[in-house]
């Protein structure tokens, strides 16, 4: 039995060879001659090591991309921290937003983003 590729991206290439397993299953399922299999995505499954919701997402592809008459596309990382709101911060900044801390920390309270933006919204400005 063949191990599972959890986690590993798939390219172009492989994912067409699954495309074309997923499809023969599906042919094999539609033909008299053979016996009935009712599974076509578990049997792909099974043949490819990959998880069922993987080759229904593969599937889904390879049916676009026949439609378009375009190949299975490899899938992009996705771009994280692209939106960034950082602000950069010296060191007055730094210690003045410690001092507010510190003195929430003296009334007995815990210091929440809540209160430590009102506290410096109060003092700073």
């Amino acid at each position: 039995m063949a191990s599972h590729k959890r986690g590993k991206v798939l390219h172009s290439d492989a994912r067409e060879i699954v495309y074309i397993v997923i499809k023969y299953f599906e042919e094999e399922n539609n033909l008299e001659r053979y016996h009935p299999f009712e599974y076509s995505n578990d049997r792909a499954a099974m043949a490819t090591g990959l998880s069922v919701s993987t080759i229904v997402k593969i599937k889904k592809e390879g049916k676009l991309a026949e439609q378009t008459k375009t190949r299975i596309r490899t899938p992009s990382k996705g771009k994280r921290g692209q939106n960034s709101t950082r602000v950069p911060i010296d060191t007055f900044d730094i210690c003045a937003i410690g001092s507010i801390v510190n003195s929430i920390y003296d009334v007995r309270k815990l210091p929440t983003l809540n209160k430590i933006l009102a506290a410096a919204k109060k003092d700073l400005n």
